[in-house]
């Protein structure tokens, strides 16, 4: 196939990305830190993150790790950054051992039932890198309802040595028609780990309004700006109270990110982990290229929250909840809003309106971040439950 001077030089581009994934590195604690003023006061409201070093990350020693072949399925609708995912994951695997091996299952997870899949190689990931779509190996809808699907799906899997399956799926596998599957899993105690990169609408078919989407965010089916708050999905799982959770966003806090995922891993049962993650359907008048810039804005202004919830501190008498993000800058919250098309437009086809639903919108966020502080403050040692 002959090749544009586009696609050649799109092909080349190698994505910008911060220095804890880029290769072997170790997390470098420094001094404790503490708060400029009132400092036994905040350590109060915060005594499970009050005091934490700074983290950086340098380079470490490279470690040797036994061979493992890895599977993906790719579930719903087309996405602008689907390769790109299937690119980073093969990446990710050849570092740790060159001879682990990508198993692409064909056409979603009815691949998976129907033993269609391919070995996914360099020469192949080449010819998709930086393109978008699911086209590499499709994607579909196929439910697996039926105990004799996963009996099939599981055979695959032992006859190919596969020791992870990754599924990609979006919005509506988070927050909409797939939340009841997720919810199936989590509830099911097993050691799951789910990865939400949460986007706040229908990225990959056109950028429809879902339970993701925030109280006055224009998107299809809500061209005026929604009219309800956002679903807040990992308060939700907390419920099960055997379930770790997190709130993350790699722009605003590296460290927090990795202690998270690496919680997630360690925790000997299911996990969730959402990730805010900017999207072309926000319209980032700074552009694509700042978008880890913009998730420091969304936590630095109070749009978006850090936490975890781990279960296994309960048995320690600690509290599972720890808040992460620091007391938000409010006034920058209504400047974030105005920086996304997502926001603006709303104030310039509904002005009369949109001051109404952008001070609703904040007054959501500080009524989350309230709720998030009363459950960071709250005693769960035994002495308190006697």
């Amino acid at each position: 196939m002959t090749k544009s001077a586009l696609q050649i030089a799109r092909a080349a581009y190698q994505p910008k990305l911060p220095k804890a994934l880029t290769g072997a590195v170790v997390a470098k604690e420094g001094e404790p830190t503490q708060s400029v003023a009132d400092q036994e006061d905040i350590k109060k409201l915060f005594p499970n993150t009050y005091g934490m070093p700074l983290i950086q990350f340098v380079e470490g020693e490279a470690k040797e790790f036994a061979p493992m072949n890895v599977g993906v399925i790719l579930s719903g609708g087309q996405a602008p950054g689907g390769h790109n995912v299937i690119s980073g994951l093969f990446d990710g695997i050849k570092k740790l051992n060159p001879a682990n091996k990508l198993y692409g299952f064909i056409l979603g997870p009815g691949g998976l039932v129907d033993h269609n899949y391919m070995e996914l190689t360099a020469d192949i990931i080449d010819e998709y890198r930086n393109t978008g779509g699911f086209d590499i190996i499709g994607s579909g809808r196929t439910k697996l309802e039926k105990e004799e699907q996963f009996e099939k799906g599981y055979e695959i899997l032992k006859e190919l040595g596969i020791k992870a399956l990754v599924i990609i799926g979006g919005d509506g596998a988070s927050y909409d028609i797939g939340y009841g599957g997720l919810d199936h899993v989590i509830a099911s105690g097993e050691d799951v780990n789910i990865l939400v990169l949460d986007t706040e609408v229908y990225s990959n078919t056109g950028g429809q309004s879902s339970k993701a989407t925030p109280l006055g965010a224009i998107a299809k089916f809500a061209a005026s700006g929604k009219r309800v708050r956002k679903k807040d999905l990992g308060m939700i799982a907390t419920t099960y109270g055997y379930v770790y959770v997190a709130q993350i966003a790699m722009g605003a806090d590296q460290a927090q990110t990795l202690k998270a995922i690496r919680e997630a891993e360690a925790y000997p049962g299911p996990s969730l982990v959402i990730a805010y993650a900017p999207c072309i359907n926000h319209g980032l008048k700074a552009g694509m290229g700042k978008s880890q810039a913009e998730e420091a804005k969304a936590v630095e202004c109070g749009y978006w929250h850090l936490w975890r919830f781990n279960p296994a501190l309960e048995e320690e008498g600690k509290n599972p909840f720890s808040l992460d993000s620091k007391e938000p800058n409010w006034e920058g919250f209504q400047d974030y809003l105005k920086g996304e098309v997502r926001f603006a437009s709303v104030m310039k086809q509904y002005p009369t309106e949109a001051a109404d639903l952008f001070a609703a919108c904040e007054d959501m966020a500080k009524k989350r971040y309230a709720s998030y502080k009363r459950m960071a403050a709250m005693d769960w040692s035994d002495e308190k439950a006697e």
